[in-house]
């Protein structure tokens, strides 16, 4: 696929440079269904973002969605495309004047610094990019940050906590997975802490059965939940406990209060929910 995104590159005049990210430019394990996170640096994208007809070249397509990618507050137009055997392409169409800032930058964004292929310099613009480091340090969460995190995850338990007393399962799942969004933010703080604070984490949980504790993803497996009222309880209950746990733990680490009153407040709300008549 590679190749003949390269050679499309070099024909098509409009195109002056073609960096890869993502996975496939840095050292993350890969495999057949990674994707190939492209930026495509032209003069103009009219030519393709107004029609789909020259993305055929490359194989038949099954999905093309339209998408926006920003910088520094300017938004550029981008192709998300699963081809035809399962091949994923996101082609990003930036400006030659980004690739400039990216090259005269002190620092690189977070994407090019996770790793970078340079694929096609027609005017060896991005000759001039500094190395990735192919890691990002963690940020450590202002208390307010920490705080808010807190807040929003029992706000969608309390939710969850209503729907399933109704017997509302698919609003359940809804809820339920907004609230797992909050622990799964407090996960990766709690594993950012656990290691000094040296490392980020890698996105949407991915590969994370090799950054948290053993015993934490064990405790993971109990809070996903069928389509069932009375294992929605169980996983709410584990959620629940989990979350508390280790926002107590992070929350130590960074000295910050841990707002134990609220998790106790709306825990034994919960509880009392799940014994009580509508």
């Amino acid at each position: 696929m590679l190749e003949k995104i390269v050679e499309w590159g070099k024909k098509e005049d409009a195109v002056r440079a073609l960096i890869l990210l993502g996975s496939r430019a840095g050292r993350q394990p890969v495999d057949n269904f990674s994707d190939y996170d492209l930026s495509v640096f032209c003069n103009a994208d009219e030519s393709y973002t107004k029609s789909e007809s020259w993305l055929t070249q490359f194989g038949n397509v099954l999905v093309c969605i339209k998408e926006k990618v920003f910088y520094k507050e300017k938004t550029f137009l981008s192709r998300l495309v699963i081809f035809e055997g399962g091949i994923k392409v996101d082609f990003s169409f930036l400006s030659l004047d980004v690739l400039d800032q990216v090259a005269r930058s002190s620092s690189l964004p977070d994407d090019y610094n996770l790793g970078y292929k340079i694929l096609l310099d027609k005017e060896d613009r991005a000759a001039r990019m500094l190395p990735p480091q192919f890691e990002l340090k963690a940020v450590k969460p202002s208390e307010e940050e920490f705080h808010e995190v807190i807040k929003e995850f029992w706000f969608e338990v309390y939710h969850v906590g209503v729907y399933l007393k109704r017997g509302d399962l698919w609003s359940v799942k809804f809820r339920s997975w907004a609230a797992q969004s909050f622990l799964l933010r407090m996960i990766e703080w709690h594993a950012q802490a656990e290691n000094d604070w040296r490392d980020s984490t890698s996105p949407i949980g991915k590969r994370m059965s090799s950054w948290v504790s053993k015993d934490l993803w064990k405790d993971l497996h109990g809070i996903f939940a069928h389509f069932d009222v009375e294992d929605s309880w169980k996983a709410l209950f584990n959620t629940m406990e989990l979350f508390r746990r280790i926002t107590a733990e992070t929350a130590q680490a960074l000295r910050f209060s841990s707002m134990e009153d609220l998790s106790e407040k709306m825990m034994n709300f919960i509880t009392t929910l799940e014994s009580s008549q509508l």
